[in-house]
């Protein structure tokens, strides 16, 4: 079993049972982790109160520079060392996806980079200083954020963002400490911030039948792999995409090409 025993983690994401930060809450918790949670609104601080089991909650909502300050600076008052974060941040708005995507509006394109992607720089940077040395961020993506998805072009950007800056957050803070930043890289789960892709259903079934073992990533799967990159085990991986889809990416045996 991966070891986080004393370890304090801060968790970002937290909507409701079927985030991915709330199952891997449940798996640092198992390996000894203490937590810290960023949520959104007060809203989803309430809803999720038996979740908290104690722990120091706060709200941040990321498109305010006022509350990520305020979040940062309660976070940084605890005056505990963090030994990881996890990023399970990300927002875009799909409605009305059916548009051309050089059309998509400039505010809808800052606001899904500044929420999906620049909230990692602003954790990091802001966090900075109660960071252990060795600690470690993990971030969520999706196994091809280059390949064209209806509707979803704005997230697919917005990935790319976020993919990059993993790797130059790991350059950055590498030269210094041994701080290490890695993106997973997830077939499609069930949450309710993925049900509004247009056509989930269908695409999750899709991603069902492609996986080698018919049967998409699982929630615990995910937590268990964010656990690992969390822990001194994982200490040699660095700045990595990290893919988890049951083989559903490698598999085209199923696609049907027309001539």
């Amino acid at each position: 079993m991966t070891n986080l025993l004393d370890k304090t983690i801060l968790i970002t994401g937290v909507r409701d049972r079927r985030s991915i930060a709330t199952a891997v809450t449940k798996v640092v918790r198992e390996a000894g982790a203490k937590c810290i949670f960023l949520v959104k609104d007060e809203k989803i601080a309430d809803s999720n109160s038996k979740l908290w089991n104690q722990d120091p909650v706060f709200v941040c909502d990321f498109e305010s520079a006022q509350s990520v300050e305020k979040a940062i600076l309660s976070i940084l008052k605890l005056n505990r060392k963090l030994s990881g974060v996890v990023h399970s941040i990300a927002y875009g708005d799909l409605k009305g996806s059916d548009h051309r995507y050089s059309e998509i509006p400039f505010s809808k394109f800052i606001q899904a980079i500044k929420i999906s992607a620049y909230s990692l720089n602003t954790l990091a940077s802001g966090l900075r200083e109660s960071l252990e040395d060795n600690a470690s961020f993990v971030t969520y993506s999706v196994p091809d954020s280059d390949i064209v998805i209806d509707g979803y072009g704005i997230m697919a950007a917005a990935k790319n963002v976020l993919e990059s800056s993993v790797t130059y957050l790991a350059e950055e803070f590498g030269i210094n400490s041994q701080i290490r930043f890695n993106c997973i890289c997830s077939g499609l789960l069930k949450t309710n911030s993925a049900a509004a892709i247009p056509g989930f259903i269908d695409l999750h079934e899709q991603n069902n039948t492609q996986s080698f073992r018919k049967k998409g990533v699982t929630h615990s799967e995910v937590a268990n792999l964010t656990t690992f990159l969390l822990s001194d085990s994982s200490s040699g991986i660095n700045g990595q995409k990290i893919v988890i889809d049951a083989g559903a990416s490698k598999n085209l045996s199923n696609t049907k090409f027309r001539s």
